[in-house]
């Protein structure tokens, strides 16, 4: 065999080989580049409230709401969804838009934005933008 003949072989060999790599890394390789985020869902709190009782007078109670740490208001919130690409599903954020009520003890009642089943982000590793795919650490 010639020189030429085993360095194209070698060559051709290489190639496929670095294209099987690829094909069995490639979504190891997707993952590394998302943004990794945690996140959680509201927590259920028990705000205070005045009321009047039938006497006249001034009571307090308690309602149970769903809450967000204060905190995490400061800045976007983000909320997790699924959907199917490429015969997988896979999770991406949308930007809320939070309508809150009463602050009490480090939360924030949450009244419209966020659902009681939905998880949001709480940190994430880089920026993100409505629609981004991410990495959900668990």
């Amino acid at each position: 065999m010639s020189f030429h003949k085993k360095l194209l072989t070698a060559i051709t060999v290489i190639f496929f080989a670095a294209m099987l790599f690829l094909t069995v890394s490639a979504r190891a390789i997707h993952n590394a580049t998302l943004p990794q985020v945690t996140a959680e869902r509201l927590s259920s709190v028990q705000f205070p409230f005045e009321y009047t009782d039938e006497n006249g007078n001034v009571m307090t109670g308690t309602k149970s709401a769903l809450a967000i740490r204060s905190d995490l208001l400061g800045s976007d919130v983000f909320v997790l969804y699924q959907r199917e690409k490429n015969g997988d599903m896979r999770d991406y954020v949308r930007l809320a838009v939070i309508e809150t009520g009463e602050e009490y003890n480090g939360f924030t009642e949450v009244l419209s934005g966020i659902g009681y089943g939905d998880k949001f982000v709480i940190s994430t590793d880089s920026i993100l933008s409505d629609g981004d795919e991410v990495l959900v650490e668990e």
